[in-house]
């Protein structure tokens, strides 16, 4: 595999070690547990994204999906479609 394959494989696992830490310390109604559910769900939602040809992982796109959630999303497509 390329290095490029083992950063990915290395994001993975950091950010499951990350849902999994605020899983085991903090309640499921915290903003910090929603906060940190959603980055996840969004950084999974443009990898396969990405992978599949649509809206890829970058910066830009993360924001708009974190802060409009599927409508955001949606809207990258459309974008990316043009």
């Amino acid at each position: 595999m390329s290095q490029e394959h083992w950063v990915m494989v290395a994001l993975t696992a950091a950010m499951i070690l990350i849902m999994l830490g605020v899983a085991l310390t903090s309640s499921p109604r915290s903003r910090w547990y929603r906060w940190t559910r959603r980055v996840f769900w969004a950084l999974a939602l443009l990898a396969v994204g990405g992978s599949l040809g649509g809206a890829g992982l970058n910066a830009v796109n993360l924001c708009a999906v974190l802060l409009l959630g599927p409508p955001g999303y949606g809207a990258l497509l459309a974008i990316s479609a043009l």
